[in-house]
């Protein structure tokens, strides 16, 4: 083995070991998050896929069946309309963890594997690009502002959506970036490109963002990258969505209308900056989420990676990149019809770009090092901050663990610091955690009924967790639009005994729900279980009487 061969062997060797740490760290933990609103309704779909694959390879009737039109249609309902406009790669890649998993995990990690080892694998590739651009401590920083952002990494341990598209994203971007700059790997972006978009169709935004690019900083191979991505993102489109494959203009066609509507049809209210909005928040809701929900240190050096940059007139086209990925996310989700409810979820794929702009802050810090001092202080220099940094990170995600989904940066004072400025103080009921219900179990009497303040999906996250035995079956668990009229402000059936509140302040305020008063009053109340942060309460478990 020659030298060069030596050292790429060492250098892959090096890769993996960086993706199956991450991957042990994340799948390990992946159980301590509780259940989310979307999640139950995700692995419904997951699962009627899978039944449909084992139609298809079961009897030659059951094929027939599954490949018809109508099994097609009654098997892939994706991409359809509200709440079923998202494509399906994501639900794949779920039955496929989860299948293969099944006998060797309890369903709850099986179902998140795909996302753990998607986060895993954007982990080891920022780890690869990063050192590949700007050496070896860089690297580490960007690999550490991936992995040690709390709210990142919780998505990154959750079956839904978001963490499939942010994926694909970042590695189509790799494979553009790789295919403008060598002879290699020229037709790559295409089917990554065409799975980012069948994971989420906000990922058509990556491609006009990487083109524009590749003009910026002149890489004439781009237009071949181009001309096999128009050939192959197609057909990796239809490949992966079976319920196209009768009519494939007709179920472009119907997605397309789906989504120009879809700021009509699904609104979702959220707190931000003091009021409530309907569905799309401000334009500077981007800018002001990701300095408030990020931790300090990656805020901190993506500002100095920005400086560094700037100073070098852009010269940098990995950091230029990287820029003009996040940069597209960023507007995308500043737009007036973009949804603005879950927190940093709907521009997640922007992450990734920040890990390498904290990374080339480092970068910069080592060049001033260098030009100031010496090289080897250079090289040096930047290994202190960043051990540090990713210390003092590593405690808020410690800190922030029973409730990730609510940290706020402490430059803003932490929870307290984002009540103060109105922001939402959680939303999606992952603090719902084995500790709390382990409490619901021990304080509740036999035979109580929680009414829960959030609708719909909910009700099934609780009926899971009885189903796995987490969860007392005694216990009747209802969600909010099956117990309440809000027209009549009256209960329907069997009132609850107790109420089970989430300080969700974009629902906890709505005027159209007269029981969110009552919830409001409550949840400053006693309660027999609560999950806190900072002083703030984010879920109480209280008596229904006031």
């Amino acid at each position: 083995m020659t030298a060069s061969a030596s050292g790429t062997f060492l250098t892959r060797r090096a890769d993996l070991a960086v993706w199956a740490c991450v991957f042990i760290l994340t799948s390990g933990t992946a159980g301590q998050v509780g259940v989310v609103w979307d999640e139950p309704f995700f692995w419904d779909k997951e699962d009627q896929i899978g039944a449909w694959f084992r139609s298809v390879v079961g009897s030659a009737e059951q094929r027939r069946a599954a490949l018809s039109a109508e099994g097609l249609k009654r098997s892939w309902p994706f991409c359809i309309g509200t709440p079923h406009e998202n494509p399906p790669v994501w639900a794949i890649l779920g039955e496929t963890g989860s299948a293969l998993t099944a006998p060797l995990l309890d369903e709850l990690h099986a179902r998140r594997l795909a996302s753990t080892a998607l986060f895993s694998g954007v982990a080891a590739g920022l780890f690869v690009v990063a050192r590949n651009a700007w050496g070896t401590i860089p690297a580490f920083a960007a690999l550490a502002a991936w992995v040690l952002h709390p709210r990142v990494f919780t998505h990154g341990r959750i079956g839904a959506i978001d963490m499939t598209m942010t994926a694909f994203w970042f590695f189509a971007a790799c494979a553009f970036r790789r295919a403008c700059e060598g002879p290699r790997h020229t037709w790559a972006f295409g089917p990554l490109l065409g799975l980012a978009i069948m994971s989420k169709f906000t990922a058509l935004v990556s491609g006009p963002a990487n083109a524009f690019w590749a003009l910026v900083y002149r890489r004439p191979r781009a237009w071949k990258v181009l001309a096999w991505s128009i050939l192959l993102a197609p057909a990796v489109m239809l490949a992966v969505h079976p319920g196209w494959w009768p009519n494939p203009w007709e179920g472009i066609s119907k997605a397309i209308d789906v989504h120009r509507h879809r700021h009509e049809t699904q609104m979702v209210p959220t707190y931000y900056w003091g009021a409530v909005w309907p569905h799309a928040l401000p334009w500077h809701n981007t800018l002001v989420l990701t300095f408030c929900c990020t931790p300090p240190a990656w805020v901190i050096l993506a500002s100095i990676g920005l400086i560094g940059f700037m100073a070098g007139k852009g010269r940098d086209p990995v950091m230029g990149w990287a820029v003009v990925n996040w940069t597209a996310m960023m507007i995308i989700r500043a737009l007036p019809i973009a949804p603005g409810h879950d927190g940093i979820r709907q521009f997640l794929p922007t992450f990734p770009f920040l890990a390498l702009m904290a990374a080339f802050g480092i970068a910069t810090l080592q060049r001033l090092g260098t030009r100031l001092v010496s090289s080897d202080f250079g090289k040096t220099c930047a290994v202190y901050p960043t051990v540090l940094l990713a210390a003092a990170t590593a405690v808020s995600v410690w800190d922030s663990r029973e409730a990730p989904l609510s940290y706020y940066s402490e430059l803003i004072g932490g929870l307290r610091g984002a009540q103060r400025l109105g922001l939402e103080s959680t939303y999606w009921w992952e603090c719902v955690t084995p500790r709390f219900l382990a409490e619901m179990n021990r304080v509740l009497p036999a035979g109580a009924v929680v009414g829960l303040s959030s609708h719909g999906n909910i009700q099934e996250v609780f009926e899971r967790y009885q189903k796995w035995g987490k969860l007392r079956p005694d216990v009747t668990m209802l969600a909010l639009d099956r117990y309440y009229s809000p027209a009549r402000d009256s209960f329907r059936g069997r009132p609850p005994t107790h109420f089970l509140i989430l300080n969700r302040e974009g629902m906890l305020f709505r005027r159209d729900w007269p029981i969110n008063q009552r919830f409001r009053r409550l949840l400053n109340g006693p309660a027999f279980a609560v999950v806190e942060r900072q002083g703030v309460s984010l879920l109480a478990l209280v008596e229904a009487r006031e």
